[in-house]
């Protein structure tokens, strides 16, 4: 559950490792990983990966770049949409193995030139000794934030330009007249203001916004809602994987 407003580099170069220790002892320790997030890490792997042929990298995929910067229409990524590909795609095919998030994200990134073989697909994950279940009656959040005995559709995480907002705003202004039910948004992002301004202009009543909580309060926040919001734009399926899915499991 990473916001992408914080610094996933570090973030994921920690989870990496422990998925290597778990998941991928077979292949060996010998290698090292590049971890591709953004365009900066892309721009460079090529490079990194050709220079140290000799312990070739393995390349972990979090999001696809720069398809995902020219959905979202970013201007100077499009222009140099070419020159990103080309090296984003080198360093595909240099790569020892390509670590995807989900197996669409797999078939984006064997479209690109990736062997098959050289491709595996390692899924998100949350820590189940951390997030557990809390019951109503104990969970403080719902006491603090006096969410009582309603039913509780969340949305916790970043509200970025990536994600679909129009199909859960219909469904609130569906429900605006539902006193039993309560809409919480937890986190922040790009569209936060867009969302919090649509809702005091529809004057809806049964919605609640909180900033991001504190790490140790993650298993709390998440487990004061009855029900989580997942979204993501059609378009961009594939190449990003809402990672906030695994939190509310």
């Amino acid at each position: 559950m990473v916001d992408a407003g914080i610094n996933k580099d570090s973030v994921f170069e920690a989870a990496l490792q422990e998925t290597v220790r778990h998941s991928l002892h077979d292949i060996g320790e010998e290698h090292e990983w590049t971890l591709i997030d953004t365009p900066k890490v892309e721009i460079t792997a090529g490079d990194k990966l050709l220079e140290d042929s000799g312990k070739l990298s393995y390349k972990a995929e979090l999001t696809i770049f720069p398809e995902v910067a020219i959905e979202l229409r970013v201007k100077i990524v499009r222009l140099f949409a070419g020159l990103f590909k080309w090296a984003r795609n080198l360093s595909l095919k240099a790569a020892v193995m390509n670590v995807a998030i989900g197996e669409k994200m797999a078939g984006v990134i064997r479209a690109h030139g990736a062997d098959a073989s050289r491709i595996r697909v390692i899924h998100n994950w949350s820590d189940g000794s951390f997030i557990k279940p809390v019951p109503r009656e104990e969970n403080h959040l719902r006491r603090e934030w006096s969410l009582g005995d309603k039913f509780v559709v969340a949305y916790s995480g970043n509200m970025g330009r990536a994600h679909e907002f129009e199909t859960i705003l219909e469904a609130v202004s569906l429900l605006k007249d539902r006193t039993d039910i309560l809409f919480l948004f937890i986190g922040d992002g790009k569209q936060r203001e867009l969302v919090e301004t649509w809702s005091k202009q529809k004057n809806i009543r049964n919605i609640l916004f909180k900033p991001y909580q504190p790490y140790e309060l993650l298993g709390q926040s998440l487990t004061a809602a009855d029900a989580h919001l997942v979204c993501l734009k059609p378009e961009l399926e594939g190449l990003i994987v809402p990672s906030k899915f695994y939190g509310a499991l």
